[in-house]
């Protein structure tokens, strides 16, 4: 059994025991919960997609809890700053945290958290974000057939992502183990400092969601050679699946869910995941997050805590594989 084995193997049997210990917290009615304003802390900056997703859910959540929800960006170190703080927070219900993929790729990478993914406990998972990859229109390639065998004619591919260990960065790893390409993984500080390389060829494809990139389909600056979900985007409708294109292991979305600290009560999580759900299922807020990008889910905190688990052994698997460390 390998080092990462029997360090995420341990963090997948305990992950497995969330829900039955949210359900053996200590009882408390929620009839008079929220009593007071609420704060949900995002770990990434403000002005991105997941905080304006976020403040466009809270804003209707806190309606319907009859209490505000403040916003709290607390960002740096790939969300380890704020995810660390809720995990400290009081488990009342009244701190909550925003996570996405890479809260289940930190503790695979990384020995030094200060916190464990079991201080936590799902709510719902929010949605998920669709993503696409596409290269300049100086890259010779049309399809993604044509960007793997590009890649098998001895030619360099590399692709960007806003740093090691994001999520993305593990989407690409994944790309070269189901197609035998060498793959060299390229971080920068984000979208808008890697476009210049993505545009001009010198980066050989990108991938990020799709509300990110249509501007620079729509002026012909980037082509799409596929999108990574289960059915064609709206936005994209003549750009085939990963699947369509022979690979559908390559399926891959960014995704956006809720956590509390661990033993907060059940039925206060039970509470904020059924209003969350309410509101996700929403026509007209399911429009206005489609605007944004994403498909709304709302899910129950029990399937929450499975998607939780397959996302750390996909994460695990890869970062294996890849022989990605941060060294």
């Amino acid at each position: 059994m390998s080092k990462l084995q029997r360090f995420t193997l341990p963090v997948l049997a305990t992950l497995l025991l969330v829900p039955p210990l949210v359900a053996q917290a200590q009882a408390q009615d929620s009839g008079d919960y929220p009593s007071r304003p609420l704060t949900v802390v995002v770990p990434y900056p403000a002005g991105g997609n997941t905080d304006l997703v976020t403040r466009e859910v809270m804003q209707e959540l806190g309606s319907r809890l009859g209490q505000p929800i403040i916003v709290e960006n607390r960002p740096g170190a790939n969300g380890i700053i704020g995810t660390s703080a809720v995990a400290k927070a009081a488990p009342d219900g009244y701190t909550l945290l925003v996570t996405i993929g890479a809260f289940s790729i930190n503790p695979v990478l990384r020995k030094d958290l200060p916190y464990q993914i079991t201080d936590f406990a799902p709510v719902s998972l929010i949605g998920r974000v669709n993503l696409v990859l596409a290269a300049g229109k100086e890259v010779p390639v049309t399809t993604f057939a044509q960007l793997v065998e590009y890649g098998k004619g001895g030619n360099q591919i590399t692709y960007d992502s806003s740093g090691v260990g994001s999520a993305l960065h593990l989407v690409g790893a994944r790309i070269g183990q189901a197609t035998a390409i060498d793959v060299m993984h390229v971080p920068y500080k984000g979208i808008s400092h890697s476009l210049p390389d993505i545009i001009s060829g010198r980066i050989t494809f990108t991938i990020n969601t799709v509300s990110s990139l249509s501007p620079f389909f729509n002026d012909g600056r980037l082509l799409p050679l596929a999108v990574l979900s289960s059915e064609r985007s709206p936005q994209l409708p003549d750009t085939p699946t990963i699947a369509q294109a022979g690979y559908p292991q390559l399926e891959a979305y960014a995704w956006q869910g809720l956590n509390v600290p661990a033993n907060t009560p059940a039925p206060i999580i039970d509470k904020l995941s059924a209003t969350l759900a309410a509101i996700l299922h929403d026509p007209g807020m399911r429009t206005r997050l489609a605007a944004m990008g994403l498909d709304a889910i709302g899910s129950t905190p029990a399937e929450f805590a499975q998607f939780l688990r397959d996302d750390l052994a996909t994460a695990a698997d890869t970062v294996r594989q890849a022989n990605i460390t941060l060294d």
